[in-house]
């Protein structure tokens, strides 16, 4: 084996490698993240999830988190709160928060899975036109749900 090949195939296995570590559901592409998020993805009909990983203070638990993400979405922004679920992501317990929202006469579900994790708070978030989303949001959480936390 030549040494391009060698290097070639070290190529395509470490994209394998990594291209696995985040695997998308069904009609979902990777894209490049941008400055303050790990991962995103969209669709080609204009959803997208991405995982974001912040500092956590001391003392914020997952019960701060997620009055902190109720206040401001549901008191600020006036999005409903549709349905709320208590997770685990691997073995860290977690919340699923989903949310209606309307914007320019189109009906949107946003949803945010945040567990916290030692001294990081990890938050993925779905958002997207409810109608397409609302078939696809098992497959989302199957394949998030497999995402890594460090």
């Amino acid at each position: 084996m030549t040494r391009i090949m060698r290097y070639a195939l070290a190529v395509l296995l470490i994209g394998m490698v990594t291209g696995c570590q985040y695997p998308m559901p069904p009609g979902f592409v990777k894209v490049d993240p941008s400055w303050d998020t790990r991962v995103r993805a969209v669709s080609a009909d204009g959803a997208a999830i991405t995982m974001r990983a912040e500092t956590n203070p001391e003392n914020g638990d997952l019960a701060f988190w997620e009055k902190a993400i109720m206040a401001r979405l549901v008191e600020f922004r006036g999005y409903k709160l549709a349905d709320r679920k208590e997770i685990k992501h691997g073995e860290t317990p977690g919340v699923q928060l989903t949310f209606d929202y309307q914007r320019d006469g189109i009906d949107y579900a946003y949803v945010i899975t945040v567990v916290v994790k030692g001294r990081t708070v990890y938050c993925i978030e779905v958002a997207g036109d409810k109608k397409q989303l609302a078939p696809q949001l098992t497959a989302i959480a199957d394949a998030v749900r497999k995402w890594p936390l460090s």
